[in-house]
């Protein structure tokens, strides 16, 4: 449940940011990495503690602890559904592209009616994607690029997708599960690349990656004996 949540406050984050709100997705993007770092089940703390517990994870306030609730014990969030209701489309499909922030995306649903990576790239193949205000040529171009990494399972991950499965290739790097290497590719940068802000608020945001090691590593490990231990593999 606690990735579930965590995919859920990242979508929502990225709904706010295409309606431009202030503060709001920095809350629930807050929230959605307390939640994933956790190591105990959501559902547990809330059947022990109440709304008081849900309130003592990092970054959940009174708000988000509520709507916490409500999933537990309605599996959904009306606030989530209205918005997903308000912007039908796909974002965990279109923010994989690189590039495409919340407010691309936002243009391309009202300009175009884009809601997945099959409109998005019938659009870009047609031209019609450079012919938005502040997109042009070489934006449409690069969508294109970007798709082609997303085909080759090269594209970005939100961060709710990324930790559950860095903690699993890091369970035990002694008995390391080889069928895990191609997913290595798309995690591996997100280490490599520590200046390199994302321009989606749900995607790794560079401020976040000093503690991410701490959230993987099952004990505190430095970055130079991670490195060492990828660059002996066949990526």
């Amino acid at each position: 449940m606690n990735s579930q949540l965590a995919k859920i406050f990242l979508e929502i984050a990225e709904y706010l940011a295409m309606d431009n709100i202030p503060f709001k997705p920095a809350a629930y993007e807050k929230a959605a990495r307390g939640i994933e770092s956790l190591k105990k089940d959501i559902e547990d703390i809330y059947r022990e503690e109440g709304l008081d517990g849900l309130e003592k994870i990092p970054g959940v306030g009174k708000s988000i602890a509520e709507k916490i609730e409500e999933y537990i014990r309605t599996g959904k969030i009306k606030y989530y559904q209205e918005l997903k209701k308000e912007y039908p489309v796909s974002l965990l499909e279109l923010s994989s592209v690189e590039g495409l922030g919340p407010k691309h995306i936002k243009t391309l649903y009202d300009k175009l009616e884009i809601k997945d990576l099959a409109d998005l790239e019938k659009a870009a193949r047609e031209g019609e994607i450079e012919k938005l205000p502040r997109f042009g040529k070489k934006v449409q171009e690069n969508i294109l690029r970007g798709m082609e990494y997303v085909k080759g399972g090269q594209g970005r991950m939100l961060l709710g997708d990324a930790l559950p499965l860095a903690r699993k290739i890091f369970s035990s790097t002694s008995s390391f599960d080889l069928s895990l290497l191609p997913w290595l590719k798309v995690i591996w940068p997100l280490f490599m690349r520590p200046l390199a802000c994302s321009t989606n608020a749900s995607l790794m945001p560079c401020s976040f990656m000093p503690s991410l090691m701490e959230l993987i590593m099952p004990s505190p490990s430095d970055s130079t004996s991670v490195r060492c231990f990828f660059s002996a593999l066949p990526l």
